[in-house]
């Protein structure tokens, strides 16, 4: 879900800009909040072996844990739990309003006044209605109503606070129920939701009927029924199309990618295996783990690959179709490749795409604890277990093993048995892990099935970028690099992005990007690691942006290693629609400009090698749909990509005359070492 901080909920935003005007010589103090130290990067990269060995089928159950975490978060009840959370939060704002309006509607009824109560008897001594007698006989119906609406209110938020412990109750069940099976058990907890909900659903229309009748009496408004009618819908419509997808006879299965960020990709990194899932009555019924290679050697499709990636490879395959930025986009083609494949081509289509980062795995370790493998003589950990991995991948490849990433068989059966009996405290801190991963968008999940999609699009869970309206103002920026040639080095590239953005008095916006990269894989003995960077970097910004300064890319012209043409190979279509908007900067001519997901992008090379620092800079653009006046609201929006650990800091100026009314100055600072997923920026122009 992304990070949206407003006038009223700025606690998570660090405003350290100075005072540079007389409009107010103090500065509210804000809560310095979402600030980490830098950690390493770590990930995973496995393959399953296609010989079978006499101890592979033990072996096979233990591969399972890494993508059995994934499942038990995305459909055991993880995002469900998130959901919930944020439901619960809506409730919790609502109650903060609500409670106040029922203490005035309560102050214009005294229930103690003898006038109002007898109001019945003076109606039968009154020989005639009288205007006191018309008063009674409507205020004692909207006394009712008062007082049941009130009741009403109570009944929901009791509801709501046993929805809460219900879910988070299931989410502390959740390792039990799907490790041991018990798919049944986990369908009733959710349909014991769902229960819960529809009566909440109930109540609240019951709410908003009584609250109705006592706007024509008083000031009271008859809106008071919680504003959570849609969520409700959305919980429940939800709810009932995954119990039935649970249910079904059929088997689904779901496409779990791991991301390695020591090669970054857009979408969060390289993607160096994958599990096919299969689950059936709410258990998981199978768990075949593959490396990416399995599946594009049987792949007999011939793409035309993107521009930047014929520099190193010819053909274009599932493990480089994590091209796009945008999750849905890429998830659909590594979707379409891997089924094409003659691995899984005419036999199964997946019902899902679930991305994972390395983060996921780093926080699973943190809560079991250090793994020792003796035979190895090395003790995997939160903070090694990337490195480690992958000095035994080299060394094993090196001495010719016919599975190089044996380590991880050894590796999986520990963990799997400490996550299956973790800790009341460390399940607590798995809730607290989970709920992170979303926000981060350490986990993005792809359904197939139009309910569930929907849900995941409403809560930010697909990893879908943020949709800018032709009405939108304010402006918008993503960063996204593609290790293209440059082996293992992302993991020690310190990244840090800066933004200076003036909204002017014409309604332009003049925005400074920095992008700052330092390689520091030097310190490395490994030589994947002590090697030079190579990336393909790409800057979204609003459409109609125009680049007026830019510094820092090389010059890298990517000749196609064969003719596509007279080769038979396919244009993708997707791409062929961006590819088709293409076009040179005669200024710039190490940058091309092109349309990507509604965005004007600026796509560029960079080079960097152990030990240097490069910083590329672009100055640019883009013009507001109206000037700026006051009370006017100003969104900025920034997309992180996942995967990346790094500095960021935004400066937003108001126009001449202007200042924010979040924080009384004419300069809006935001700075974090590590950004939400989708930061939101909402913020109001005021006139001096």
């Amino acid at each position: 879900m992304p990070r949206d901080f407003s006038k009223n909920n700025l606690s998570s935003v660090t405003d350290i800009k100075k005072p540079e005007s007389s409009i107010s010589k103090t500065r509210p103090s804000f809560k310095k909040t979402g600030v980490f130290s830098a950690k390493t990067h770590q990930s995973l990269r496995s393959f399953e072996p296609k010989k079978v060995r006499k101890n592979q089928l033990a072996e096979k159950k233990f591969k399972k844990i890494f993508f059995l975490a994934v499942v038990i978060f995305a459909l055991g009840g993880g995002i469900i739990v998130f959901s919930l959370y944020d439901f619960h939060n809506q409730v919790v704002d609502s109650l903060k309003n609500n409670i106040g309006l029922f203490e005035e509607s309560a102050s214009s009824f005294d229930p103690l006044n003898p006038e109002i109560f007898n109001l019945n008897r003076e109606k039968n001594i009154l020989p005639a209605p009288s205007p006191l007698v018309e008063f009674g006989s409507k205020v004692i119906p909207v006394l009712k109503e008062s007082m049941g609406a009130y009741k009403t209110f109570q009944e929901i938020v009791g509801n709501t606070f046993l929805l809460l412990q219900k879910s988070s109750s299931l989410f502390d069940k959740i390792p039990a129920l799907v490790f041991g099976q018990r798919g049944g058990e986990l369908i009733g907890e959710l349909e014991a939701i769902r229960n819960i909900l529809a009566d909440i659903d109930s109540k609240n229309l019951v709410l908003t009927n009584q609250t109705s009748k006592l706007k024509n009496f008083s000031d009271t408004r008859s809106d008071l029924a919680l504003p959570i009618q849609i969520e409700i819908g959305r919980l429940n419509k939800f709810l009932g199309a995954l119990v039935v997808w649970l249910k079904g006879p059929e088997d689904h299965h779901l496409l779990v990618l791991l991301e390695n960020p020591s090669e970054m990709r857009p979408t969060g990194g390289f993607i160096g295996s994958f599990a096919d899932i299969a689950l059936k009555n709410g258990n998981i019924e199978s768990v075949n783990v593959h490396d990416i290679n399995d599946a594009d050697r049987e792949l007999d499709l011939r793409t035309i690959p993107p521009k930047p990636i014929q520099a190193i490879a010819t053909n274009w395959r599932a493990a480089d179709a994590n091209w796009f930025f945008d999750f849905p986009t890429s998830a659909k083609k590594v979707k379409y490749f891997i089924e094409s494949s003659n691995l899984y081509k005419g036999k199964t289509t997946f019902d899902g795409v679930i991305a994972v980062s390395h983060n996921v795995i780093r926080d699973l370790l943190s809560l079991t604890g250090p793994i020792e493998i003796a035979d190895e003589k090395v003790v995997i950990d939160k903070d090694n277990f990337l490195t480690e991995i992958q000095r035994q991948v080299q060394e094993n490849r090196v001495s010719n093993d016919s599975y190089p990433k044996r380590i991880l068989q050894k590796i999986t059966p520990v963990l799997f048995e400490r996550l299956a009996s973790l800790s009341e405290e460390n399940r607590k801190n798995f809730t607290s892990f989970a709920l992170n991963w979303v926000e981060k968008k350490d986990v993005r999940i792809v359904l197939e099935d139009e309910e569930l999609e929907s849900f995941m699009e409403a809560h930010n869970l697909s990893g879908r970028t943020y949709s800018i309206s032709q009405s939108f103002y304010g402006d918008y920026l993503a960063v996204s690099n593609a290790n293209l040639g440059g082996s293992k080095t992302d993991l020690f590239i310190d990244q840090k992005i800066t933004l200076e953005s003036q909204i002017n008095e014409d309604g332009t916006v003049s925005d400074r990007l920095k992008i700052e990269r330092k390689h520091s894989g030097n310190k490395s003995k490994f030589s994947w690691y002590n090697t030079t960077n190579q990336s393909y970097i790409r800057v979204y910004v609003p459409d109609g942006s125009r680049l007026d300064n830019h510094s820092g890319s090389i010059s890298k012209i990517v000749k196609p290693k064969i003719n596509y043409a007279s080769s038979g190979y396919t244009p993708d279509e997707d791409l062929r629609k961006i590819e088709s908007t293409e076009r040179d900067l005669l200024s710039y001519p190490n940058v091309k400009m092109f349309k990507e997901s509604e965005k004007d992008v600026f796509g560029f090379w960079s080079k960097i090698d152990p030990g240097k620092t490069a910083t590329i800079t672009l100055d640019y653009v883009h013009r507001l749909p109206n000037p700026p006046a006051s009370g006017r609201k100003y969104t900025f929006i920034f997309d992180k990509q996942p995967g990346i650990n790094g500095e960021y800091k935004f400066e937003i100026g108001a126009p001449v005359g202007y200042y924010w009314q979040e924080n009384n100055l004419p300069i809006f600072e935001y700075s974090s070492l590590d950004s939400p997923g989708q930061l939101i920026l909402e913020l109001t122009l005021k006139k001096i």
